[in-house]
Formats: C-alpha cells, sequence, structure tokens
C-alpha cells in the first residue's frame, strides 16, 4: 500500500554476528513473550533476557530497528529443518508426507518467534516504498531471504485470532483446524507458506507478491499447492 503519508522508516536486519543485536533479539524475546505474554520461556530475569535455546545457533535471526535511533522494534525466527533439528517437529512433522507437503524437508524451514513491540503494532511505517506494518515488514523480509536461499516452503504455528490471519492474509494455507497448544493453553493453527507460490500472492493482493518473481512450480510444490487450495476449499 502506497501512500504519500510520512511514515517512520525501519530497518530489518539478519543478525549474523552481532553481539548487541543478538542481545536485543533476547530482551525483546523476554519482554514480549515471558513479561507481557506470560509464556514460561528459561530465562534471566534479572538481566531481563530470554535464554539462548537450543535452535538459535541453527537459525536465522531477524530484527526489525527503527532507522532514525536503531531502537528494536520486533524479531523473527527462521529455522532451517535439518536431520537433528526441527522445531516443534512433535506437532509438524506429521504434515511431511507425499499426500499432503511433498516438499522435501531440506526445503522447509520453520518460522518462529515473531513479535513486535505494542508501540508499533498496527503501526505504518516505510519500507521498501510501501508503508506496512512491522510485521509484515519482517515476514517480507524472511520470505525473500528463505526463497533466495533456495528454500521452498515454511511451516508455522501461529495463535488463533489475529495472528492466523496476519499470516492468511499474507498468504499462508491452513494444515489444520485449530487446537489447544500443549503447556500454554492457547488456541493454535498450523500453517504452511509456499515461497515461490506468486499466483496465490496476486490472488490474495499480499505485499508478498511485490517481489515474487514467477517460475513454473516444480512437481512438489505443484503437488503441495494441490493439497493445499484443495483443503482451502472444505
Amino acid at each position: 500500500m502506497r501512500s504519500s503519508r510520512h511514515a517512520e522508516k525501519i530497518e530489518v536486519t539478519a543478525i549474523r554476528s552481532s553481539h548487541e543485536l543478538f542481545r536485543n533479539y533476547l530482551s525483546l524475546k523476554y519482554r514480549i513473550f515471558v513479561e507481557e505474554l506470560g509464556w514460561q520461556l528459561p530465562s534471566n530475569h534479572r538481566l531481563g533476557l530470554a535464554d539462548t535455546d537450543s535452535y538459535d545457533s541453527h537459525s536465522t535471526l531477524y530484527i526489525a530497528c527503527c532507522s532514525d535511533d536503531g531502537n528494536p522494534i520486533g524479531i523473527f525466527r527462521a529455522t532451517p529443518i535439518q536431520p537433528a533439528i526441527f522445531p516443534y517437529s512433535g506437532l509438524l512433522k506429521k504434515y511431511l508426507s507425499p499426500e499432503k507437503l511433498s516438499i522435501s524437508r531440506d526445503k522447509i524451514c520453520v518460522l518462529t518467534s515473531l513479535a513486535v513491540q505494542p508501540p508499533w503494532r498496527g503501526r505504518a511505517v516505510s519500507f521498501r516504498g510501501e508503508q506496512l506494518t512491522a510485521a509484515k515488514c519482517l515476514l517480507w523480509t524472511v520470505i525473500d531471504d528463505i526463497r533466495n536461499s533456495g528454500l521452498e516452503a515454511c511451516l508455522l504455528t501461529a495463535v488463533q485470532g489475529v495472528s492466523v490471519a496476519f499470516f492468511q492474509h499474507a498468504g499462508a494455507y491452513r494444515l489444520a483446524e485449530q487446537y489447544i497448544l500443549p503447556n500454554f493453553s492457547v488456541q493454535v493453527r498450523d500453517l504452511v507458506i509456499l515461497v515461490n507460490d506468486c499466483e496465490r500472492f496476486a490472488e490474495l493482493n499480499s505485499y508478498l507478491r511485490l517481489s515474487c518473481k514467477p517460475r513454473a512450480l516444480n512437481n512438489a510444490e505443484l503437488t503441495s499447492q494441490w493439497y493445499l487450495r484443495r483443503r482451502d476449499r472444505t
């Protein structure tokens, strides 16, 4: 959505070796998931930091910051599935089959920890010449990076309501009906984004269409698309 109205600019960065950015990532994770949402995540409460978990070193971590002052706004994490690395495998691995998602495991990642500070939620910011929310800027960056790395799909579990709607409006397909997430007592739904499904992004007028270059889907992507579109109609 373009607009001439002024909006603050933000930058989304993949955290590589910056200790400061990684500390900001853990700080935001603590403030939003532990303090605000009350999740029982292993943390250093004295420092106000979530603990590093077993997936962080195998993932690409993202942080959104205000361009003017560098203050952190939001975070996101993308973890490629590997033989011994599969976040939420107990919930998500059942979808990886020839009858459902036939895409190879080594072409799939799991998205987790999308979070934006309260003052920035629903607030338009300037990013890539568009005015979007910080959460959309994070998702757009992550999907582009995943596509450019050769991966083909992203699995995620989202809280029922605004969170599920956010991902579905962007182009995610639902994989299952809502259910209660064990240990957290919240209603969630499993979703998947086919990162090369430009047709889907265009149909929904999603901002993800803006950087999706149409190409012929491979057989695994086509089979998965057919299954997901059939589910959408039921």
